[in-house]
């Protein structure tokens, strides 16, 4: 099982700390998909595309956790 946080540049130095939720559509099994099918989990219901890649290049060009 993959854990569902990441943890970004934890020894930055920047007096901020970013969070970024929805980054992936990844569900934990115990969720069992949340009874939604599995195209559905493809879509932005399920996680917002585009966030991850966002929260990653202001974590580096902020130098922030």
């Amino acid at each position: 099982m993959r854990p569902a946080v990441t943890t970004l540049n934890p020894d930055g130095a920047s007096r901020y700390v970013l969070l970024c939720e929805h980054a992936s559509n990844f569900m934990p099994e115990a969720y069992a998909g949340l009874g939604l099918l599995p195209a559905e989990l493809q879509r932005h219901i399920a996680w917002d595309p585009g966030a991850e890649p966002l929260a990653r290049l202001l974590s580096a060009a902020l130098d922030a956790p």
